[in-house]
């Protein structure tokens, strides 16, 4: 099975799939209902650093395909204006929020790590249409990465890991230009140490 409890972590294996823009396809989302405002955070490791074509777990606020709000731990991004690895250079992922209305991209904003995270703490904040992401390496200190507003109906909230798509810029890379290693990973598993989800009052 792709799920599995093991020493109170929820572990997920990555499968095919993603939930942007027209893929639609998306394997391993858990959810549960909340329409309140809202905080959730969890403690997450990785069985290796996410990889190709677009590796990426953590979590997601999620009406359907076409209308979510995402933060999650990823492959490395190539966005413009993004540092470039040096050639050989060992991946170290990103983070990434990331955010659809009616099957648009809303938002897409991402940071490409210093190093490899054994560990990565994520936080987004719900308050009315608006979503806040921070993260953490330390699960003490947050970094804002972003924010976004987005109408979501019927909400659901939880943790999701799959395999991706290759993104375009990826695709527009010639092969080799940075002496990294094109081809598709294997899938990765994601264990969720914890997912707390905190009502706000209004």
């Amino acid at each position: 099975s792709a799920l599995s409890v093991k020493n109170g972590a929820l572990n997920i294996t990555t499968a095919k799939g993603d939930l942007t823009l027209a893929n639609n396809n998306a394997e391993n989302l858990v959810l549960q209902s909340a329409n309140s405002d809202w905080t959730i955070e969890t403690k997450l490791s990785t069985s290796a650093t996410p990889g190709n074509p677009g590796q990426n777990a953590g979590l997601v606020a999620y009406e359907d395909d076409d209308n979510f709000v995402k933060l999650v731990y990823a492959n490395m991004s190539f966005g413009r204006g993004m540092r470039m690895p040096e050639a050989g250079a060992p991946a170290t992922g990103s983070v990434q929020l990331v955010a659809e209305d009616n099957g648009n991209n809303k938002t897409t904003v991402a940071v490409n790590l210093d190093s490899a995270a054994d560990v990565i703490y994520l936080r987004l904040v719900k308050k009315g249409i608006s979503y806040t992401a921070s993260y953490s390496l330390d699960g003490k200190t947050y970094t804002k990465l972003g924010e976004t507003e987005v109408l979501l109906k019927d909400i659901q909230a939880g943790v999701m890991a799959t395999d991706g798509v290759r993104n375009a810029a990826m695709m527009r890379m010639p092969r080799g230009v940075t002496g990294m290693n094109m081809e598709d990973a294997a899938p990765i598993t994601a264990s969720f140490d914890s997912f707390k989800i905190t009502t706000s009052l209004k």
